[in-house]
């Protein structure tokens, strides 16, 4: 059995759909409102899900078997309870290693304001869980130590995570992805808005493969014993 390894955050969406974004200090009705789960890794796993769902031979799906590891409120609280619904009936990930925060009952939240006049979308992110600490993620890597195959994929959004990020095995294939703010830059994506800019790291033994910055420049690489990192950064041009 394979197994990968999701690391994230798992968010509630609440996105509101309004003519044109409203002024400061003003009032405006939304057309439509939609409450849905977000997060890269959570979206990424509901994705292969759905292939896993859709492969071809029940032995292909049973081959694979996709793990999320989120900070989540406590596991019999309205939002623990709406994201582990949100993957369906007879869901193909497991949130088994998830941290359920006892005495919290409200899931991460992004409210996202989208005008229809422009298609520009504006976030306002709001997490009040506790983040994963070295421990707990060192549990997580325990309780795959006797698997022969194991890959790991993480969304990092800050130091200490990065940190965390870099203990696995280094037996184990690991990818990253850093955000972080983009600075001193005009450019905008198709809904108008300015991306952040994303550091991905891959850590294996063995070697890695190298690649280019958006701009066309080499990706920075290096290495330290068995471990190779690989840095490639988009948007930046470093």
């Amino acid at each position: 059995m394979k197994h990968l390894i999701l690391v994230g955050a798992c968010y509630l969406d609440t996105i509101l759909s309004v003519p044109h974004y409203p002024e400061e200090d003003s009032k405006l009705r939304a057309t439509t409102l939609e409450v849905r789960r977000g997060g890269n890794c959570p979206n990424t796993a509901e994705v292969l899900q759905e292939l896993l769902r859709n492969s071809s031979t029940t032995s292909e799906a049973r081959d694979l078997q996709p793990w999320l590891v989120s900070s989540l409120p406590a596991a019999e609280s309205p939002g623990a309870l709406k994201i582990i619904s949100s993957f369906g009936d007879g869901a193909v990930v497991r949130l088994d290693h998830c941290m359920y925060r006892d005495g919290c009952t409200e899931a991460a939240s992004s409210y996202i304001i989208r005008s229809q006049k422009t298609g520009s979308r504006t976030i306002v992110n709001y997490n009040g869980l506790p983040e994963m600490t070295v421990g707990e993620f060192a549990a997580v890597v325990d309780a795959f130590a006797g698997e022969q195959e194991t890959w790991w994929h993480f969304e990092v959004r800050s130091f200490p995570l990065l940190q965390i990020a870099s203990r696995p095995p280094v037996r184990h294939p690991s990818f990253l992805t850093f955000a972080f703010p983009r600075v001193g830059s005009d450019s905008r994506d198709d809904t108008g808005m300015h991306p952040p800019s994303s550091t991905i790291i891959a850590l294996g033994q063995g070697q890695c493969r190298g690649g280019e910055t958006k701009e066309g420049r080499p990706a920075r690489t290096s290495r330290r014993g068995r471990c190779c990192v690989l840095l490639q950064e988009l948007g930046r041009g470093q």
